[in-house]
């Protein structure tokens, strides 16, 4: 892998974003915090996908991690009222870019670990 990605290869997350591809809310209670949006507010954490990411795709990848629970997991705050830090929506969009980049350096290297039968190790099973 190439240690220098540009920028259109990585998730940006930042608020007061308007040209970013959706918004998620970063206060509220359990059940709302991280809820992508397609409105902006400038107090919303704006995410730009990739360029390799179609926009649509990207907010219901959130919709999913939401579902899942990641943004309770990660929210901060005494009372019902709940913050989500930007460094973790980061920390979270780090750990995407990272999956990505090693799903796509599979699917071309991987190819080149074929023995002479042809079969990759994954194709044995």
């Amino acid at each position: 892998m190439d240690s220098k990605v540009s920028t259109g290869s990585k998730w940006q997350a930042k608020t007061n974003f308007p040209t970013a591809d959706f918004w998620l809310t970063n206060k509220g209670s359990l059940d709302t915090l991280g809820t992508p949006l397609k409105t902006f507010e400038p107090y919303y954490i704006g995410i730009l996908c990739p360029q390799f990411i179609v926009p649509d795709y990207g907010f219901y990848l959130f919709v999913y991690l939401r579902s899942q629970g990641i943004w309770k997991q990660l929210a901060v705050g005494t009372t019902a009222y709940k913050s989500l830090r930007i460094r973790e929506v980061r920390r979270v969009l780090a750990d995407l870019s990272l999956w990505v980049e090693l799903s796509v350096w599979f699917k071309t290297e991987g190819q080149q670990d074929k023995d002479e039968t042809g079969l990759s190790p994954q194709e044995y099973r």
